[in-house]
């Protein structure tokens, strides 16, 4: 036997209106020793790290509104320099803390991944 709300089932589903914020880039925005003090690297320091996890990190299916790869890495460097503070970091951002948390993780996994490797060969 089936039971039915007959109060909900007169009223249609809503559809999940997902709100997007804008998309930060420091390279873009900050001068080098501003982007220092962010992410505790240098450009160049910077440029070579995000060559190396690039293809870890890059969104898989590219949707209009995946985070890019550079967000994801200076999220996680800031997040590293900074400490947890999530709600700062995703106004920031323009992200969600969900998203926030999920990228931390698989960006600072495919560092320590980069950095073991070069360091035992």
């Amino acid at each position: 036997m089936l039971f039915v709300d007959e109060e909900a089932a007169g009223q249609r589903l809503q559809p999940i209106v997902r709100h997007y914020g804008e998309r930060r880039d420091d390279l873009d925005r900050c001068t080098e020793n501003e982007f220092r003090q962010r992410t505790r690297l240098n450009y160049a320091a910077y440029t070579e790290l995000f060559r190396l996890v690039e293809p870890d990190i890059t969104p898989v299916i590219p949707t209009n509104n995946a985070i890019p790869a550079h967000t994801r890495l200076q999220m996680t460097l800031r997040f590293m320099a900074q400490g947890p503070m999530y709600l700062s970091n995703c106004d920031i951002y323009g992200v969600s803390k969900a998203s926030m948390s999920r990228h931390i993780n698989s960006v600072f996994a495919a560092i320590c991944s980069k950095v073991i490797y070069r360091l035992t060969h």
